[in-house]
This record gives structure tokens, sequence and C-alpha cells, in this order.
């Protein structure tokens, strides 16, 4: 019996089942894998391929257009119509059996397009459609299948026609799934090739969208206007000048100016910035890089206009911009860094593909010497390594803290607020702080907030004594945790503090909560007493402003403070263990190591870590909104 259910008989007898029909995912997800691991694919065609074909083939075009304008060359930019939707069910099981793949596996496939249908319900009843055209969407075996009936026609006219010599080779073809490119070494050639490529998608009930399609030839007489601008694949391309370099400054500009005046939160601004504009046009500057001081310009319109979204100040730091929100900053892309970074990743994994003529493209002196050049903007040497790239990369990344975190004023706190990253949850998620209340956060942990101190740096008759108490300069240290007219709302906030974790603790011990312990002839009032039959505990809350090491010495101070009564409580409890619990959290919601390796000792769980920090963000955005308003 189980050697007849693993012959070839058993798999090409068996009905397969109905849901494979409508389900829109096959139920064989390794078969692609599986497949691509034991037939050779072309080398010509780069979409759905473990290469990075968008940055191969635009190189490749783009030394062809180099070669072209010197020899005199035609090109032919195809575009397939409804590419996906109109290959023939009999195309896809020719592909597979001409890969010589085993007829079982063919049978296993081709069998789930056999009596697709679909419905279609109208006033005089249904109407039944057998589909014999279309590859299923959603499928992960459709790329592959697609891949596996065009490439037949591509091979063809690769190997059956002279193209342009691109680095001693022939390349008369390139395509990236449906995006088709002919190169032709002359008329009667591009001819041929144009009928080869129509009669071959024909037989696959495929063909042209003539109305997308273009051709451009180089002669002495240019009929082509030079200037005229194409996509391909994302990228700009010229027929004279090839691939255009990156994006025009004014682009940029009218995308920030665009993106202002939608009627949407700052922070929803942000997010459409950051997540969906930028990275696409972004990708266009890393298929063909501009200068150094183009990508700066750039990143300074950039960050201008993030500053007016968010109505900071223009010297807000650019390292707060760059800082990865998980370390407390706004985590946008520096441009020109990032750029450069990604063009020598894509060209040193381009430079060890198989494919012989995107090897001889990218190692030639004219590609060679612009990496160079890109390298070097980075401090990098050149040629470098995938790991010596990616260690650049968290280098510069390291260094946006670093560089915010030396900055006397707006540095204050950085490395605090790296510690914890859900205490710099608001920054990606708007709904823990209202549009207004952001802003406000950012000045706060910028130390931008217009306090007389920071007012008094840039004018110098501003008297920096505080306006509320005149005890001390008017800093945000001193507003959020010092002045006496604000001590009310800062009572009110250790309390919520004291009440969350009261509540969280009481489910699973006996909580005293601020008892008066006499010792040593004292009185002590910690905040919380936890017991339970193994030990007891002692809490004490405190707010901090970050900065140097106040928090630090805030957990000292307590610790110092209470040990004494911790050691007394172990006596009368007769418990095995007492400890000191400090619990110090930064005045702008920093969550310090020592603070979450508390929390994480008293088993309150991660979603309530947040909560204590935003309890203290918002009300330090209240006391400082409060204290400005009197």
């Amino acid at each position: 019996m189980s050697s007849y259910l693993s012959s070839p008989t058993y798999f090409s007898s068996i009905k397969r089942p109905e849901a494979w029909k409508i389900n829109r995912t096959t139920l064989i997800p390794k078969s692609d894998r599986r497949i691509r691991n034991v037939i050779k694919q072309s080398e010509r065609q780069k979409g759905f391929t473990n290469e990075n074909g968008c940055f191969a083939n635009t190189r490749l075009l783009s030394a062809g257009i180099t070669r072209a304008k010197e020899s005199g060359r035609i090109f032919a930019v195809l575009d397939v119509s409804k590419a996906f939707d109109t290959v023939s069910h009999k195309a896809i099981r020719s592909a597979l059996l001409q890969k010589g793949l085993p007829q079982t596996i063919v049978g296993y496939i081709a069998e789930t397009y056999k009596r697709c249908r679909t419905t279609i319900k109208t006033e005089d009843g249904e109407i039944d459609i057998e589909l014999n055209r279309g590859i299923k969407q959603g499928d992960p075996l459709s790329p592959l299948l697609f891949n596996l009936v065009v490439e037949p026609i591509i091979d063809a006219v690769q190997n059956q026609t002279m193209g342009i010599e691109v680095e001693g080779q022939n390349l008369a073809a390139m395509a990236f799934a449906d995006d088709i490119i002919l190169l032709a070494h002359d008329r009667q050639t591009a001819v041929n090739q144009f009928t080869l490529v129509c009669n071959e998608l024909k037989k696959r009930g495929m063909a042209l969208s003539i109305d997308k399609s273009s051709t451009f030839q180089y002669i002495p007489r240019g009929r082509t206007e030079p200037d005229r601008v194409f996509k391909y694949l994302g990228a700009s391309v010229t027929p004279w000048k090839g691939l255009v370099e990156g994006f025009e400054l004014d682009t940029f500009q009218e995308i920030i100016d665009r993106v202002k005046i939608l009627p949407i939160k700052p922070l929803q601004k942000i997010s459409l910035l950051r997540t969906y504009l930028l990275p696409t046009f972004t990708y266009g500057l890393i298929m063909r890089p501009p200068s150094k001081e183009i990508l700066k310009n750039i990143d300074s319109v950039i960050r201008s206009g993030v500053k007016k979204i968010l109505h900071l100040h223009e010297t807000t730091s650019s390292s707060f911009i760059y800082t990865p929100t998980k370390e407390g900053g706004f985590g946008l892309l520096e441009t020109q860094p990032m750029v450069f970074l990604a063009s020598l990743r894509n060209a040193v994994k381009a430079a060890q593909s198989e494919d012989k003529i995107v090897q001889n493209v990218i190692t030639s002196d004219r590609c060679q010497k612009q990496l160079n050049a890109y390298a070097a903007a980075l401090g990098l040497s050149w040629p470098a390594t995938i790991d010596q790239i990616d260690e650049k990369k968290k280098h510069i990344k390291a260094n946006y803290r670093k560089d915010w975190s030396q900055q006397l004023v707006q540095g204050q706190g950085v490395e605090e607020f790296a510690s914890e990253s859900l205490a710099n949850a608001w920054l990606t998620r708007s709904d823990l702080l209202r549009p207004s209340r952001i802003i406000d956060a950012i000045k706060l942990c910028t130390n931008t907030y217009p306090t007389r101190a920071i007012l008094k740096r840039a004018y110098k008759d501003i008297n920096p004594v505080c306006r509320a108490c005149g005890e001390a300069d008017e800093t945000l240290g001193h507003i959020l945790g010092q002045c006496r007219t604000t001590k009310a709302k800062r009572i009110k906030r250790h309390n919520e503090i004291v009440n969350l974790l009261k509540e969280r603790l009481a489910l699973n011990n006996r909580v005293m909560v601020e008892p008066t312990i006499e010792h040593g002839g004292e009185r002590f009032k910690p905040d919380l007493v936890i017991l339970n039959k193994e030990r007891v505990l002692v809490l004490d809350v405190t707010v901090r402003y970050e900065n140097k090491n106040f928090l630090a010495e805030g957990a000292r101070e307590k610790t110092e403070k209470y040990e004494s009564i911790s050691m007394k409580l172990k006596t009368d409890f007769t418990v095995q263990e007492s400890k000191v619990v400090p619990i110090v959290i930064g005045s702008r919601g920093a969550l310090p190591k020592g603070t979450t390796n508390m929390l994480r000792h008293l088993r309150i769980r991660k979603s309530d870590w947040l909560t204590l920090s935003m309890i203290v963000l918002r009300s330090s955005i209240e006391i400082i909104n409060a204290f400005m308003n009197e």
C-alpha cells in the first residue's frame, strides 16, 4: 500500500479537493521554493526573484543607453495588457512541462486551475462562467508560474537576436515581470523582435498594450526629444541621459506643502510622510543618487517642513528628528547617508549575481567610480562588504542619539528616554495624546518649551527668574519638579501613580498605604508596604526631571532612606526577604532601567508601564500649560 501511495499513478488519479478551485491561497505553500530549487530561471527575468531586480535592470538600462548613444541602437519599452489576467491555463501547463518538472507535480498544479468558475447573478437567473485564463491572485505560486510562462519569450529574444553589446556581452531583452524592454542592433532586428514577442504572447492568450508601449532609436539627427522622461521600475529615464539623478528639490518642497494643508492631525501628516511619501521618493534617489550637496538640501527641506507641520521652532534639534522613535526621537529618515548606503548595498549584492552582464556592469570602471564617491561621502572604504555597510548604518543611527544627548539644553534626559521604548509609544500612536498635546510633548522632550531660561539664550535682556515663585531660574526642571506653585498638581500626579500600583499589587498581596513606621527615633511614611508570606517590600514613588544622573540619585536616596525600616519590617513580619523598591519616573515620562527592573520584579504588566509613563507625561503637559497661562 505504501509503495502505491508514493507512486505517480496515485497522485495523477486522485481527485483534488474542490476547495482548491475557490481558495485564494494554494494549500502547498512550499511548492514555489521547491520548484525554484530544481529549475534554472532566465537571467533576463528579474521580477519575483531573490535578487534586487529593480536595481539590476535599471543599471543594465543605464549601461545600455550609454552604449546605444555611442553606436546607434533601438529600444522598445513594452507593456503587456492585463498580463496576469490573460495568461492561458494551457500555457501554464506547457511552461511547467518545458522546465522538465515531473508529470505528477505538473498535474498537481494544473488540476488547481481546472474547472475554475465564477457566477454572475442577473434578473434572469445565474450565469456560470468557466475561467480558462488568468493566474490566481494571492497564490504564492502565481509569480513563479507567470515567470515560467513569459520566460521562453524573453530567452528567445535574448538568444536569437542581436541587441546591444554591454561590457562584452549581448543584451537583447530585459524583463521585470510584465515590464519588458527590447534592445535591438538595427531597425530590422527591432522589427523581428517585436514580431516574435507579439506572436509568442498570442499563443499564450496575451497581447501588448500598444498605447502604453514606446520605442526610440539613436541616429545622427535626434527624432526623440532628449529630455523626454519615461518611468521604468519607479526610476526616471530619458533616452539621452539615461537614469535621471533622483528628484528635483522643488518636488520635495511641493510634497511637504501639499501635506501641510491636509485636514488631518499633525501626527497623521508626519506618519503619511514618514511611512508612505518619503520612502516612495527615496526609492528614486536610491536608483540614481544625486550629489551629496543636493541630498543635504533635500534633508533641509524635509526637516524644515516637518518642524512647520508640528509648529516647532527651527532650532529644534535635527538629531532628535532622526533619532529612532524607540529611543525617544522622531524616527525620520535622513536622506543623504541612507540613500548612499542603500545604493552601496544594492551594488554589493548585484556584483554577486549569477547574471554575468549584471556583474560586468557593476564591476565596470564607470560604475565603480560612482560607488567609490558614495562610499567616500560616508567615510567608508570601497569596496566594502554587506556587513561593513550594515555596521556603518548602525553607527550613523547610534550617532543621532549621541549627538542629541551631547547638546547642553535639548539633550537633557536623552539616555533616559532611550532606556525603555514603551515610554516613547506616544511618538507613533496618535491615540495616546491629543494632537496639540503631542506638540507640547515634543517641546518637553527637546526642552524647547519657551521658559524664561530658554528665552534668555536668545534674548539677553530676559530675566530668567521664575515668574511664579521668584526663588530660582525658570527652567523646565524647576517648573515640573520644584516650583511651589505647581506643587498641588505634582501631588495629584504622584497619587495617581501610587493608586495604580496599589490596585495591581493588591490582587495578590496585602498592601498598606502610607503606614507610619517609627524606627531609630524617626518616623517614616513610605507610599506602600507590600506583604506576602515570603517577603515584605517598601515601595516609594518619586518623579524626577531627566537630566544628568537625577533619576539614579532619586533611586539611591529612596533606598538609603528606607533600608533600615525594610530590615525592621522583615523582623516584625518574620519573612524571608525584605527590599526597598524605589519607583522613579522621569517628569517627561522616561522609565529608567532600574524602574523597569523593579516593575518586572513586582510582576506589573507592560501595559501598566505605559500607563505609568503616560500619567506622568500628561500631567507634566498640564502643569507646564497651566504655569504658562497664569
